[in-house]
């Protein structure tokens, strides 16, 4: 199950996001495959040209380990352990700043712009 819920106040946003751990048996042997819960929180703002957003992902893991797979049979054991950086907690923050590029074209007459002018940008 995962959950994610958005809010959009003006010119801020905040969003939360919350995975359960996964558990699944493959289709073709049976090698179960023991997943690792995920979380985020992230709170952002933006203006238009300026973008600013701070995240908090995986706070509360510890380590590397993403998943764990285990086979298991009358003649033998097998437990194999995978490590992702994506799996540690993590903190980032993020500043943006967009250029404006191209030409500037009224809405409405697209059309009429390209005839009269060249452009490098698809109208």
């Amino acid at each position: 199950m995962q959950l994610q819920a958005i809010y959009y106040w003006k010119s801020f946003n905040i969003l939360a996001s919350w995975g359960n751990p996964v558990r699944n048996l493959t289709g073709n042997s049976n090698i179960v495959i023991h997943g690792r819960s995920f979380h985020m929180l992230s709170a952002g703002w933006g203006n238009g040209k300026w973008t600013i957003s701070l995240s908090a992902k995986n706070i509360f893991n510890r380590g590397w380990r993403s998943e764990t797979w285990h086979r298991q049979s009358p003649l033998f054991c097998e437990t194999v352990r995978y490590f992702n950086p994506s799996a540690h907690s993590s903190l980032n923050i993020s500043v943006t700043y967009t250029v404006s590029y191209g030409k500037k074209v009224r809405h409405g007459n697209e059309t009429e712009t390209h005839d009269n002018a060249p452009s490098a940008i698809m109208q």
